[in-house]
C-alpha cells in the first residue's frame, strides 16, 4: 500500500489522473516567464492571464502562476538538474541507509529566510509533517504518508520509509515554510492568512513590490535576494482575467513579453514587425493514445499489426506529428536512444486497417479541450485517410472521470500525460493499478508480470546506473507491447517585443510550473 501512496503523493498525485481527465482545460492560459534570464540586467515585464491567490507551497494551487511564485520563492530541500537527476537546494547532501529505507538529508550552512532568522531542520519536519495532520486538506496529503520524520539537530533531518522505495527523493522538493511564521496558527487557518500572499521564502528571488486593490493582486515586483550581474534584475508581473486582455496589453505597450500553447496567437504576432517569436518544448508532458487493452483478444485493437499500423500512420514529422514508443525526454538520464517506427508503405497500411475494420467505427475519446479536439480531429482525420473506420467523440471531464473511465468505453483514449522526474511509471502501468474505479490510474488496462518486475524493480533500486538499466528494459517492452502511443510533447511559445530579451532559450523544461525555477539553475 505504501508504494502506491508514495509514488501517488509526488508530481504524479498532483498531475497524472488530473491531466489525464481534464489536461488542456488551463492550456492556453497558462505563460511563462521562460527559461534562461541569466543574462539580462533589465526589467522585464511579463504578462500573466491569471490572479496570485495562495504563494504557498501547501496550499497554492489554484492556478498555475501561484504554483510557478511557491516554487521561486519557498525552495524544497531537493530540486532536479537539466537531465532530472535530483541535486541539493536547501539540502547540501543526503545519505540513503544501507536497507534504503532512511534518508538522512543535511542542510545547507548559513541558511536563512527573508526575515534573517535561520533555516533549521525544525522549519523542515514542521512544514513535512502539516500533511500528514487530519487538518490539512490540501493536495499534498499523501505526499509524506507513512513516513517517519525525525530532527537529528539543527541542520539534520532523517526520513525513515516503510519499505524501500527509491522515487522518495521526489517527494523532498516540496517547499519549505518557515515555522517561526506560519506555527503561530492552526493548521485549519493556514490557507486563508495574510502570509499567503505575504510570503517570507528562502529562494533565490523574493517579493519586492505588490499592488493590490479590491483584495486582487494586479502587480507584482520579485528580485534576487543577492545582487548578482548574471540575474535579471527585477520580474515584474502584471496580471489580467485572461488571454485576450493578456494579447491586448501587449499591443499597447504594457508588458514585454508572454507565453502561450495558442498557435492561433502565435501566427498572428509572428507577422509583427515589432515583434519576435521564440518556442520550447514541455517535455514532461505527451499527448498518448492509450489503447484498451482489456479488449478480447481477437479485438482488432489488441492485434500487433494494427498497433503498428497506427503508429506509421501517425508518424508525420512532415506536418508536426511525431510517434515514439515512449515518452521520455532525450535529455533524461533514464533515456534509451530507440525508436523503432514500424516501415509500412500507405498500401500495407491501408491492407491491415481493411482487415481489422468492425461493422461499427472505432471510438477515439478525448477530453474537450481546444488542444486535444483539434489534434484529436487532426488525427483521425490521417486515420480515416488511410481506410480505418474511426470517429472521434469530445466528452467532458467529469464523464470521462465518472464513466467513460472506469467501465473504460473507449477504443482509444487521447490526452495528455503528465510525468514526474523520477523515471517510475509504476501508477500507469502496473496491473494493480488497473482498476480505476478504485484509484487505479492504469487506464489501458495493460498487465503482464514482466511489466510488473521491471516497475517493481526500477522502484527497489537506488543506484542510478541499476536504475538506468531498469528503465530501458521498461522503454523496450513498451515497444514490443505498445499498449499507448505517445505524440507531441505541448509546445510553449514566447511572443516579445523586438529588442527585448529572448527568455525561451532551452529546447525542453519540464513542467508547466518550472519555467522560473528553471531560469535561475
Amino acid at each position: 500500500m505504501y508504494r502506491l501512496k508514495a509514488i501517488i503523493s509526488s508530481t504524479i498525485l498532483r498531475s497524472i489522473l488530473i491531466t489525464i481527465l481534464i489536461a488542456g482545460l488551463s492550456f492556453g492560459v497558462i505563460y511563462y516567464v521562460g527559461t534562461q534570464i541569466k543574462s539580462i540586467s533589465q526589467t522585464t515585464i511579463v504578462g500573466i492571464p491569471q490572479y496570485p491567490t495562495r504563494i504557498n507551497p501547501l496550499w497554492g494551487n489554484a492556478n498555475s502562476i501561484d504554483e510557478t511564485l511557491s516554487k521561486v520563492i519557498y525552495p524544497g530541500l531537493i530540486t532536479f538538474d537539466r537531465e532530472n537527476k535530483p541535486v541539493g537546494d536547501l539540502a547540501d547532501h543526503w545519505e540513503i541507509s544501507e536497507d534504503k529505507k532512511t534518508y538522512t538529508v543535511y542542510l545547507k550552512p548559513d541558511l536563512t529566510w527573508d526575515d534573517g532568522h535561520t533555516i533549521t531542520a525544525e522549519d523542515v519536519v514542521f512544514t513535512y509533517s502539516i500533511t500528514q495532520s487530519n487538518e490539512y486538506t490540501g493536495r499534498e496529503k499523501k505526499r509524506f504518508q507513512d513516513v517517519q520524520m525525525e530532527i537529528v539537530n539543527e541542520s539534520t533531518v532523517k526520513f525513515t520509509l516503510i519499505e524501500s522505495f527509491a522515487p522518495f527523493l521526489e517527494s523532498l522538493d516540496l517547499g519549505v515554510l518557515p515555522k517561526h511564521v506560519w506555527g503561530r496558527y492552526p493548521i485549519s487557518e493556514m490557507k486563508n492568512i495574510e502570509f499567503n500572499l505575504k510570503p517570507v521564502g528562502s529562494g533565490s528571488y523574493h517579493i519586492n513590490d505588490i499592488k493590490i486593490e479590491n483584495s486582487r493582486i494586479l502587480q507584482m515586483d520579485i528580485e534576487p535576494r543577492h545582487k548578482t550581474t548574471d540575474r535579471l534584475s527585477r520580474i515584474t508581473f502584471k496580471f489580467y482575467t485572461n488571454e485576450s486582455e493578456v494579447s491586448s496589453a501587449f499591443k499597447l505597450g504594457e508588458i514585454d513579453t508572454f507565453l502561450t500553447y495558442d498557435r492561433d496567437l502565435f501566427n498572428q504576432f509572428n507577422a509583427w514587425e515589432n515583434a519576435q517569436i521564440s518556442q520550447t518544448l514541455v517535455c514532461g508532458q505527451s499527448l498518448s493514445i492509450f489503447f484498451n487493452d482489456t479488449r478480447p483478444k481477437n479485438h482488432p485493437i489488441v492485434a500487433s499489426d494494427f498497433k503498428d499500423a497506427m503508429m506509421a500512420t501517425l508518424n508525420r514529422p512532415d506536418i508536426g506529428i511525431t510517434a515514439k514508443n515512449f515518452p521520455t525526454a532525450q535529455f533524461h538520464w533514464a533515456y534509451e536512444a530507440k525508436n523503432e517506427i514500424p516501415d509500412l508503405s500507405k498500401d500495407k497500411i491501408t491492407e491491415v486497417f481493411k482487415q481489422h475494420n468492425l461493422d461499427n467505427p472505432f471510438v477515439m475519446i478525448t477530453p474537450d479541450t481546444e488542444l486535444t479536439k483539434t489534434r484529436g480531429y487532426e488525427l483521425v482525420t490521417l486515420l480515416q485517410g488511410q481506410g480505418l473506420n474511426v470517429q472521434l467523440q469530445v466528452v467532458s471531464a467529469e464523464e470521462l472521470q465518472s464513466n467513460i473511465l472506469p467501465e473504460r468505453k473507449f477504443d482509444f483514449l487521447l490526452v495528455f500525460q503528465q510525468f514526474g522526474h523520477d523515471p517510475d511509471q509504476y501508477a500507469f502501468w502496473h496491473s494493480s493499478q488497473t482498476d480505476i474505479s478504485k484509484g487505479g490510474l492504469n487506464v489501458s488496462g495493460y498487465a503482464t508480470r514482466a511489466m510488473d518486475q521491471i516497475l517493481e524493480d526500477g522502484r527497489n533500486k537506488t543506484d542510478q546506473a541499476e536504475r538506468t538499466d531498469v528503465y530501458h528494459k521498461f522503454q523496450q517492452m513498451l515497444i514490443e507491447s505498445r499498449p499507448a502511443l505517445f505524440l507531441d510533447y505541448p509546445i510553449l511559445y514566447e511572443i516579445s517585443r523586438k529588442n527585448s530579451p529572448q527568455l525561451l532559450t532551452n529546447p525542453c523544461i519540464w513542467h508547466e510550473t518550472d519555467y522560473l525555477i528553471d531560469a535561475i539553475k
